[in-house]
């Protein structure tokens, strides 16, 4: 049950949602146990309003949440593997994306919890 949101001040055509889309169903592999058969993506992109060190220069914040516990052994990967996407995809520059992790305790599903 893993949720990808990335929120950008980057306009991204579908193509570009596709691309993210995609890649980001493979890299959810990078958390044991995790599939993109439940893989959930989301995309806010050119808001206008996301800034990063007092500038509105290409940035991008994507959070990651999952259903239980993420080993550490897989955060550097995830980070590395999202932020690689994003760089290849876009115009966004490595070192203005971060990369946000939450473990969730408890996650509904068709009106029943997990």
């Amino acid at each position: 049950m893993p949720y990808f949101h990335m929120t950008t001040n980057v306009a991204l055509d579908s193509t570009t949602h596709e691309k993210l889309k995609n890649a980001f169903g493979q890299i959810v592999s990078d958390i044991p146990g995790k599939s993109e058969t439940w893989l959930m993506v989301g995309f806010t992109a050119e808001s206008g309003a996301l800034y990063f060190a007092g500038s509105d220069a290409p940035c991008a914040m994507v959070e990651i949440s999952s259903y239980g516990r993420i080993p550490t052994a897989a955060f550097d990967p995830l980070t590395r593997d999202v932020t690689e996407a994003i760089v290849k995809n876009t115009a966004i520059p490595a070192d203005r994306i971060y990369v946000k992790y939450a473990e969730v305790a408890h996650w509904g599903l068709g009106g029943e919890n997990f």
